[in-house]
């Protein structure tokens, strides 16, 4: 399945376009395809797979994949395909203190690839009043912020207690994480992800066991590959 914005291309002759609709309504067909050919393998062949073009696009607000078994959201290259943050300042007036481009929550063995996701200007929000900021932090720079640390994800991963089955054997892999607070975070319940991602101009580019959940059981990812894209 390609991604498409009213039957057409969502960015015709180029321009940067803003595509917040289209893929999630798309990413809830893939997600509802790979649970149907999960309890009936034999219903036929449903795409599993969304390819979204070469284009620049920008979002507003999260992209959400939510209950999947199996299915994949991919690009053409990550040069070539990029997703811009076009949504809210984490932390300011009427906004929440930190969100991510994408959430990833009781999936199972779903991939996400060959895309780059830019936080914008949005990507490395303000301090919040009274933080002082700690430079020793390996995890951001404004832990110990009285209203929290505003923050935006590239990706957040989650499972959510007694909905669906847990977080595992995620594929991220080939992405460009740029100008954002995290390139991944992960949170209790989600494990087993492989990553060969390039992480540009972030302040920590992943955060594991962000609520104190045992980490042998969260994300694998080696600092080796917490790396500048070259």
């Amino acid at each position: 399945m390609t991604l498409t914005c009213d039957g057409g291309a969502c960015c015709p002759g180029g321009q940067t376009c803003d595509i917040t609709d289209a893929p999630q309504q798309a990413i809830d067909t893939v997600v509802s395809n790979t649970n149907t050919l999960r309890g009936n393998p034999a219903s036929g062949v449903l795409p599993t797979v969304l390819y979204i073009p070469p284009g620049h696009y920008t979002i507003h607000r999260t992209i959400e994949v939510s209950g999947a078994f199996g299915g994949a959201i991919v690009g053409d290259d990550p040069d070539t395909t990029t997703i811009t943050w076009a949504g809210a300042v984490p932390g300011s007036p009427g906004s929440p203190m930190g969100f991510p481009m994408v959430l990833i929550r009781n999936s199972h063995g779903t991939k996400f690839a060959r895309i780059t996701l830019d936080g914008g200007p949005a990507g490395h929000p303000p301090a919040a009043a009274g933080c002082t900021g700690d430079p020793e932090s390996p995890c951001g720079q404004f832990r110990g912020c009285p209203g929290g640390m505003p923050w935006l994800s590239g990706i957040s991963i989650a499972q959510q207690v007694g909905q669906g089955f847990s977080v595992y054997f995620l594929d991220i892999d080939d992405d460009v994480f740029r100008s954002l607070s995290f390139g991944i975070m992960t949170f209790p319940g989600s494990s087993d992800f492989a990553t060969t991602d390039q992480f540009t101009n972030n302040p920590t580019c992943y955060e594991l066991d962000l609520d104190g959940a045992s980490p042998t059981n969260v994300g694998k990812i080696g600092r080796a590959s917490c790396r500048e894209r070259v």
